[in-house]
């Protein structure tokens, strides 16, 4: 069953100020008053025609809240110049989110990575969904094969996130350690998995993380049967991390490569 969409329909509320409890909120003008009301319509369109599986009839309508100047679509290289029809507020952030997991799901990559950009440049830091966006985020950077940008975003997703996202932000970061080919031109990097600055800066910056993504990055590569890269990492681990309960596991399934590289010993 598709996802339900997050239905924005507090522009209203949001947008005049009604109901703050620290003081009365001024009268709004005609001009706001019509504005506000637009948003909550279109947003509510949009909200409808994602319901009935129209994606990108949705993100029109979303668009024409966040950037009405550049229709049906907002263009992502542009995206600095969108001016909203409504002031900010927390409903207006809470849109470009919507707008970039719905882009993401309709694989319009590009437009993906801008709203979900833009939430996470409006949002507080303490807004729950930010996890979320990073994760999406990740997974949008990684389909565009921007693996560096992926790797970054998986590691903000794991490091905030619940434990269900977390793990799964761990093991994507896994597998792009793992991935031999980050410039996508059919042959092994020269400097892969270790070798490569973003991931040791990963490993340097990012400590709580580290052991997760080399014991995840370590299966993945034995499981691709590249075993020099595999035992390279599950040595990393045991050196850097020697009160790590996966420790002797570690060094067993570095045996297990090594044997499987090796071939059987003979008699």
């Amino acid at each position: 069953m598709r996802a339900q969409a997050v239905r924005v329909v507090l522009f209203v509320a949001l947008t005049l100020g009604c109901g703050a409890a620290s003081r009365p909120a001024a009268a709004p003008s005609p001009a706001t008053s019509a504005a506000a009301a637009e948003a909550e319509a279109r947003a509510r369109e949009g909200d409808l025609l994602w319901e009935r599986g129209d994606g990108e009839g949705a993100l029109a309508r979303w668009s024409a809240i966040v950037c009405p100047s550049q229709p049906p679509l907002f263009d992502p290289a542009r995206i600095a110049d969108c001016r909203p029809i409504v002031p900010p507020s927390a409903a207006l952030t809470a849109l470009w989110l919507q707008i970039g997991r719905v882009a993401f799901e309709t694989s319009d990559g590009p437009r993906a990575i801008a709203a979900l950009e833009a939430f996470l440049a409006l949002a507080p830091d303490d807004d729950p969904q930010i996890a979320t966006a990073r994760y999406v985020l990740g997974w949008a950077f990684y389909r565009a094969d921007r693996y560096a940008e992926a790797l970054h975003a998986f590691a903000k997703a794991a490091t905030f996130a619940s434990s269900e996202v977390r793990e799964e932000a761990v093991t994507y970061l896994g597998i792009l350690v793992a991935e031999p080919d980050w410039d996508g031109d059919g042959a092994d990097d020269a400097l892969r998995g270790l070798g490569r600055p973003e991931v040791r800066a990963l490993f340097d910056d990012e400590r709580a993380l580290a052991a997760d993504v080399m014991w995840s990055a370590a299966n993945t590569l034995a499981d691709m049967a590249r075993y020099v890269d595999a035992i390279a990492l599950y040595r990393e681990l045991v050196a850097r991390f020697p009160d790590d309960p996966r420790v002797a596991d570690a060094n067993a399934r570095a045996e297990v490569a090594r044997t499987r590289m090796l071939g059987p010993s003979v008699p």
